[in-house]
C-alpha cells in the first residue's frame, strides 16, 4: 500500500484496507479526508494513512432532502 500522499490528490479514487473504496475530499499535511461509499466519511493522519489507488467508480449520490420543517411549539398548543 502506498503511503506518500504526494502521490494522491483530491477527487481521487482510492482503496483503504479497512473501509473499502472512497474518494479523497482534502490533503493537507496533517489530516487526509476521505468520503468513502459505505463508511461515510473519515479523517485520518496523513503521516499515518495507507492508501492503494482504486479503479472502482464512485456510486452516484443522491442530492439531500431539505429537512421538513417543523411546527413551532407555541402553535402546537394552542387551543
Amino acid at each position: 500500500m502506498a503511503k506518500n500522499l504526494n502521490a494522491f490528490s483530491v477527487n481521487e479514487r482510492i482503496q483503504h484496507e479497512d473501509y473499502g473504496p472512497g474518494t479523497i475530499t482534502e490533503i493537507n499535511p496533517l489530516h487526509t479526508t476521505i468520503e468513502f461509499d459505505q463508511g461515510g466519511r473519515r479523517k485520518f493522519m496523513s503521516s499515518m494513512v495507507r492508501l492503494e489507488r482504486s479503479d472502482v467508480a464512485a456510486p452516484e449520490r443522491r442530492p439531500k432532502r431539505a429537512p421538513a420543517k417543523s411546527i413551532p411549539k407555541a402553535a402546537k398548543t394552542k387551543k
